[in-house]
């Protein structure tokens, strides 16, 4: 069996940080486990400390009664130093280091050793003076960076260069071939960030970048042709996928009722399924009841009845590309979960911009709709 390595779409955080286009923040479980490796090496030089005291006492040897008394007492003194020397050399904890960890500036996307000593000197001081109770607040992170209050004050992010960009190498566009492309799975799976030939590639907020992950077709994958896709363009800022349609220019002498109508005819429509058909010649937010946001200050809103309350306030937006649509999950409780023509069904990833072809069902909550065709 074939495979291949795509560079995963973007996640959203470039629309916060433009800076840190490509990375991929780490999640709450990631730094859980960064923090209990820590805890358990701290734990484990108590325990070795007071077990050789334990030794010392019972065998009335005052040598090995004080070297357990000094491993026991000055064991967590001397890995905090050498903890903050691995802050400041490597950007990250020991524990982070052993995951694939790192800290970088929200302002420069580089590597900030500093920043990452700032940010546990503020998690310490603020932890004393608080008795430990304001630990419980860095369990609660704020998307699209996955930030909590200390990372915020120190301006950096915890990213994952495992399976995101990696700050240590210099990123350089590329492009990859994958061997058989999943039936069912053209939609928002990674390897589905492909850059549809209707789309820009000079404008100035779009910019292509690699990442790292993996993805392999499963074995039921009917082999087909090898084909070249490139990294999905990662827009860093949504209100200019408007500007960048395929609508045809304007015709001389045309007035603007005549333009509306021939951009309409020329652009891909929806079929929702409560029978209201939207012609998605603009940003499109769909939701309970949908409101602007940033970065979608200029779209259009549609609302949606839902007695059930299954789809969120603001669930997803849709943009015009091509005969088909782009769709994007806006972190949504209940998600945004793509059916091919062919019956293949794949959920896609918040804050991850996914390109979706006439024929295809996009499901949101309880509620659905069918791209269409261009209208002729």
């Amino acid at each position: 069996m074939s495979s291949a390595t795509p560079p995963p779409v973007g996640t959203g955080i470039e629309t916060q940080y433009p800076a840190l286009a490509g990375y991929l923040p780490a999640t709450l479980g990631q730094r859980v486990a960064a923090r209990v490796i820590e805890n358990v090496i701290v734990a484990v030089l108590s325990v070795i400390g007071i077990a050789i005291l334990a030794q010392g006492i019972s065998t009335e040897n005052d040598a090995t009664a004080s070297a357990g008394l000094i491993v026991w007492l000055l064991g967590p003194l001397v890995y905090a130093v050498i903890a903050t020397i691995v802050m400041l050399a490597t950007s990250s904890t020991i524990g982070g280091l052993m995951i694939g960890l790192r800290h970088v500036s929200t302002a420069t996307g580089a590597l900030t050793g500093g920043g990452t000593f700032l940010k546990h000197l503020l998690e310490g001081l603020v932890g004393t003076i608080t008795l430990g109770i304001a630990g419980i607040a860095l369990l609660f992170l704020r998307p699209p960076a996955n930030q909590h209050w200390a990372d915020r004050a120190a301006g950096v992010v915890v990213v994952d260069i495992k399976r995101g960009r990696d700050p240590r190498k210099r990123q350089e566009p590329a492009t990859w071939t994958a061997q058989a492309q999943p039936s069912g799975a053209a939609y928002g799976q990674s390897h589905a960030g492909v850059t549809p030939a209707h789309l820009p590639s000079d404008g100035p907020v779009i910019s292509e970048v690699p990442r790292g992950g993996g993805w392999s077709p499963p074995e039921t994958a009917a082999a087909s042709p090898q084909w070249p896709v490139t990294p999905s363009p990662i827009v860093k800022d949504m209100r200019s996928v408007a500007a960048h349609t395929t609508m045809p220019p304007p015709v001389d002498g045309e007035d603007d009722l005549a333009a509306t109508m021939r951009r309409g005819a020329s652009s891909p429509i929806i079929h929702l399924d409560n029978g209201q058909v939207a012609t998605v010649d603009h940003v499109i937010l769909l939701g309970r009841n949908p409101a602007q946001m940033t970065g979608f200050e200029d779209a259009r809103v549609l609302p949606v009845a839902d007695g059930e309350r299954s789809i969120s306030k603001t669930h997803l937006a849709v943009g015009p590309a091509g005969a088909g649509v782009w769709v994007q999950d806006l972190h949504s409780t209940n998600g945004v979960r793509i059916t091919d023509p062919a019956g293949g069904t794949a959920r896609i990833t918040p804050g991850e911009r996914t390109t979706v072809l006439p024929g295809a069902t996009v499901t949101y909550g309880d509620r659905s709709f069918v791209v269409g065709s261009e209208r002729s």
